[in-house]
C-alpha cells in the first residue's frame, strides 16, 4: 500500500509543479504581449511627436521665408 501511495504523491507533485511551470510560462508569455503592446504604444506616441515637430518647422520654415521677403534688399 505505500508504494502506490507514494507514487501518488509523487504523480501529484509533477502534475503541480507541471502546473506551476505552465503558469509561469504563461505570465512570461502575457508580460511580453504587455511589454509589445507598450512599446507600440510609445511608438505611436514618439511618431505623433515627431510629425507635430516636423509640422512647427516647416510652419517656422515659411515664416522666416516671408519675413525675408519684406525686408528690403541689402545696400551694395
Amino acid at each position: 500500500m505505500m508504494p502506490m501511495i507514494k507514487g501518488q504523491i509523487a504523480r501529484l507533485k509533477e502534475s503541480r509543479r507541471r502546473k506551476t511551470w505552465q503558469r509561469f510560462q504563461l505570465s512570461r508569455y502575457r508580460r511580453g504581449v504587455c511589454r509589445i503592446y507598450w512599446q507600440q504604444r510609445e511608438a505611436l506616441h514618439l511618431n505623433k511627436r515627431l510629425e507635430k515637430l516636423e509640422r512647427l518647422l516647416q510652419e517656422m520654415s515659411e515664416r522666416l521665408k516671408s519675413m525675408e521677403k519684406r525686408l528690403p534688399p541689402p545696400k551694395q
